[in-house]
């Protein structure tokens, strides 16, 4: 049975069937994220502490802390969700998982936004929780590692936006800071970098992480070798005109809005029975 209206109602009816068909993935996905971030917190925590003693300025470890995590936080979360998006038809891999999410009571639209509303806010609400953990995780690796300092870097963290310091650290990792265009083109580039993995997820069934990744690497070396980066170094520059960054965000978004659409096209085409290595 396949509806052809949206509804809410079985938007999130479907999203609970997601989440307990999904929960053991995003469970793996959350305990290597937060291992990864326990491991790096630890090491970080290790280095400020011999900095900060040699520096004598222990009263301002916390704010450094706090700052690292925030700035390491906002560099971190777009790659991540990225990844997530390759991960967006994860769940549709073999021949029985397939009939079983296509068969489902519910229209494209809302299967497609199931899993879209997965990568992005799931994806979001995981690498919060990750945070978490991770900040756990040094703390028990903290009694080995720097048994002299223990710190909770979601504290400080915290108290990083409470009080407003270390803003100034923040702002000095922010992409291109102080050049309004060039940050208007970098995040329009990040948009169409989760629209292209969004893509790839769909299209790919085998290994499509790993399949984007290289895509990636093979799309920027096509594209340094052509030279046909010259334009971003005008647009990229310390007076890029208005035009330049207008046209060259036009084109990042409107790239992202295509693959986004293809993505779901791609779904709308899906059968149970389709080809070995893509979703077709």
């Amino acid at each position: 049975m396949t509806t052809h209206n949206f509804s809410l109602d079985r938007l999130c009816m479907l999203l609970r069937w997601n989440w307990t068909n999904s929960r053991r993935q995003t469970l793996r996905i959350g305990m290597q994220l937060s291992a990864a971030l326990g491991v790096e917190y630890t090491f970080m925590l290790t280095f400020l502490q011999r900095q900060d003693i040699c520096a004598n300025g222990i009263s301002r470890l916390p704010d450094i802390v706090g700052t690292f995590v925030i700035a390491n936080a906002l560099r971190v979360l777009p790659l991540f969700l990225c990844a997530m998006g390759t991960l967006i038809f994860s769940s549709m891999e073999t021949k029985p998982m397939r009939e079983h999410y296509l068969m489902l009571p519910a229209s494209d639209a809302e299967k497609f936004a199931t899993r879209f509303i997965h990568i992005t806010l799931g994806g979001v609400l995981t690498f919060a929780a990750a945070l978490v953990a991770g900040d756990v995780i040094q703390f028990a690796l903290g009694f080995i590692f720097h048994p002299g300092i223990h710190h909770s870097c979601l504290w400080d963290m915290i108290c990083c936006f409470i009080t407003g310091s270390g803003n100034q650290q923040v702002a000095d990792m922010l992409l291109f800071r102080g050049n309004i265009a060039a940050m208007t083109i970098a995040y329009s580039g990040l948009l169409w970098l989760h629209s292209y993995c969004t893509l790839g997820g769909t299209l790919l069934r085998r290994h499509p992480t790993a399949c984007v990744a290289l895509s990636l690497l093979l799309l920027i070396t096509a594209v340094n070798t052509a030279a046909i980066f010259d334009i971003f170094p005008r647009v990229l520059s310390p007076n890029p005109t208005v035009g330049a960054t207008t046209a060259m965000a036009a084109v990042l978004i409107g790239l992202s809005i295509a693959n986004y659409v293809g993505s779901y096209r791609i779904f709308k085409r899906m059968q149970i029975i389709c080809d070995k290595f893509t979703n077709l």
